[in-house]
Order: structure tokens, then sequence, then C-alpha cells
């Protein structure tokens, strides 16, 4: 991750079920992420706020696949991988998504009926079919 030396840094949210939501903020920071991906205030030498980094939900039964989509997306996302629809399905009712990149050809739930099981019990994340 790059330094945040002086600019401006959006201040995010993230609830289940309602995906991340972006406030501007006005206030400048001199801080930068260390390697636990907490800020650091470089000045003081403390930690503050955690750093949080828009997670993606990338689903397909192909081991190459989810390799290629973490590869690219790894740099600017958490990136969590299911290999099948059920486990896709635990992971976005246990934890916040903002994204799922969804297989239509899975095992298990296949992604149509996965995409309507999300719906059905109020997910709004968005997805994306690959």
């Amino acid at each position: 991750m790059s330094r945040a030396e002086g600019r401006r840094i959006p201040a995010f949210a993230r609830e289940p079920g309602l995906g991340s939501q972006v406030a501007p903020s006005t206030t400048r920071l001199n801080q930068g992420v260390g390697e636990t991906g907490r800020m650091i205030d470089t000045e003081a030498g403390t930690m503050s706020c955690p750093a949080l980094r828009p997670r993606v939900l990338a689903v397909d039964d192909d081991r190459s696949i989810l390799e290629a989509l973490r590869l690219i997306l790894e740099e600017r996302y958490d990136v969590l991988e299911a290999r099948n629809g059920d486990t896709a399905l635990t992971l976005v009712q246990s934890q916040p998504v903002d994204l799922v990149l969804l297989d239509i050809l899975i095992e298990g739930i296949d992604g149509i009926t996965l995409l309507e099981c999300l719906r059905a019990r109020g997910s709004d994340v968005p997805v994306i079919i690959v």
C-alpha cells in the first residue's frame, strides 16, 4: 500500500448486508499503513484507526480463475475465495463483503441460485457474474 502522507483519505463504513459506504473526509493525515494493515501515525509512532480495505468475494470452482482474480485484486482489496456456492453463502452471511465476483456454473448451489438466496435473505451486496 502507498503512504497517505498529506492526502485526504475518505472514511469507510462497512455493515453486514449493506456493503461499504464512503464519506469524504476533510482531515489531512500524516499517516502510513503498517505491515499489520493498521494506520500508523508516522510522527508520533502510535497506532490509530484500522485501515479498512474493500472486501471482494471471488466464487469459482476453477482454482486457476480464483488465483488469477486474487493476483489482480489483492493489492487493493481483501480477497476471500469460495470454490462452491455453499461456502460462498456461508462467507457472505458471516462477514461483511463489498462485492461478489460470481461464476454461474459452480458446485453445490449454482451461481444464479446463490444470487437468489442472497437477495431473499436481504443482502444487497453488488454481484458481478463472470
